[in-house]
């Protein structure tokens, strides 16, 4: 697994202000997984 070299892909930044309802956002997730055997822990 590589760490994308433009990490992170999404900041708070790019998400636009759709109010009411999202109007400051405070932090984004980029999640991931990973699957190992057949799970994904």
């Amino acid at each position: 697994m590589k760490r994308h070299p433009k990490n992170p892909i999404l900041t708070r930044t790019d998400i636009p202000p759709i109010p009411p309802a999202l109007v400051d956002v405070s932090s984004v997730f980029n999640p991931g997984a990973i699957k190992h055997g057949n799970v994904y822990p």
